[in-house]
């Protein structure tokens, strides 16, 4: 298989584990609704707003889902090896 096909499984595979990863873990603790993306992912501007992120464990949610997109892009990359190497 190409290297431009492993890119390929490799992105589509992580967009994939980003949006699974979002799903299952930014979900709010009071309202079990999902943390709006601009919320989760928006960026703090000053002291108060990390502080703010910190209390409200978006900081650990907003890892979560990096690590599940990260873990997504590698199965896609170990996928696209596999199938390459089954031909």
């Amino acid at each position: 298989m190409s290297a431009r096909s492993i890119v390929i499984f490799g992105v589509l595979f992580g967009i994939i584990g980003l949006a699974v990863g979002y799903l299952v873990f930014a979900r709010s603790e009071l309202t079990n609704q999902l943390i709006p993306l601009g919320d989760l992912f928006g960026r703090a501007e000053n002291a108060l707003g990390r502080f703010v992120r910190d209390v409200a464990g978006l900081t650990g949610k907003r890892q979560s889902v990096y690590i599940s997109g990260g873990v997504g892009a590698a199965v896609g990359v170990a996928l696209a090896m596999l199938l390459g190497r089954r031909r």
